[in-house]
């Protein structure tokens, strides 16, 4: 399951021997799926039983990908829940993009103008995931990027409410006229009314701090890792986990909120 954690998270900066087999097998699919797809578009508009040919490879190379995938999502590789969410939205990605392919030929669709080309060009770029190595590898650099994520989206809200908050208060009016007005132009408030001013700025207060969290949930994750491979005691591995679990908690909490 892509949405939860393991058990136990088997390494952090260096990968163990069953996750790097993983990796590879998404790159080797992934391969095959970019290269077949181009000779499927254009064989398919001459010679339909030369085209059943190369949709066999792209299933060959689909199956790949699923296996990998499922690979990673087995307690057993000891994968967190950041590398199993990339990993599955990486795949589903893929396999999604082929069978678009696949019908357009299907409904005879990708005959019609340039479909057959823009169906191709999204499998080509959901494989391009995977093999320009934007896929984060890895516990480590796919915690850190959900971290750097959940930052950047604070940020965003931090903004947006600075902005607001910036303008002090705004008129206050009864909210039966205020839905009146709303209707005739729009919902467009610009200013807290004077009594939603301190839960704002209270609110701003907790991005402030949430911001904090990440960023010493980065540097300790960081610390606890090096000791890790200093000490191959698991103990750091499990304070990772749970520091990323509590950040999560935050950081999906600031997105609501914003």
């Amino acid at each position: 399951n892509a949405n939860k954690d393991p058990p136990r998270l088997s390494h952090f900066r260096d990968l163990p021997n069953s996750v790097t087999v993983a990796y590879d097998l998404l790159h080797q699919g992934a391969q095959m799926i970019h290269g077949t797809a181009t000779k499927y578009t254009l064989v398919g508009k001459i010679d339909e039983s030369e085209q059943k040919k190369l949709g066999a490879d792209l299933l060959r190379g689909c199956e790949i990908i699923g296996a990998a995938t499922n690979s990673l999502l087995q307690d057993s590789t000891g994968c967190s829940r950041a590398v199993r969410r990339a990993t599955q939205r990486a795949a589903l990605a893929i396999i999604l993009n082929v069978i678009h392919l696949a019908a357009s030929f299907s409904d005879h669709s990708a005959l019609e103008e340039n479909i057959g080309a823009q169906k191709t060009g999204a499998v080509w770029q959901s494989c391009d995931t995977i093999l320009n190595k934007m896929l984060p590898m890895g516990n480590r650099t796919a915690i850190r990027r959900e971290l750097f994520t959940w930052t950047r989206e604070t940020n965003d809200s931090m903004e947006e409410f600075n902005e607001m908050v910036d303008r002090g208060p705004g008129e206050t009016v009864e909210k039966e006229v205020e839905d009146e007005l709303d209707g005739i132009f729009g919902d467009d408030d610009e200013q807290y009314p004077e009594n939603d001013l301190p839960v704002a700025k209270a609110c701003l207060g907790i991005l402030k701090c949430s911001r904090g969290t990440m960023k010493l949930t980065l540097d300790v994750s960081e610390d606890y890792g090096k000791k890790f491979a200093e000490t191959q005691d698991e103990l750091y591995l499990d304070r990772i986990a749970e520091l990323h679990a509590k950040a999560r908690a935050v950081g999906e909490g600031v997105t609501n909120m914003g």
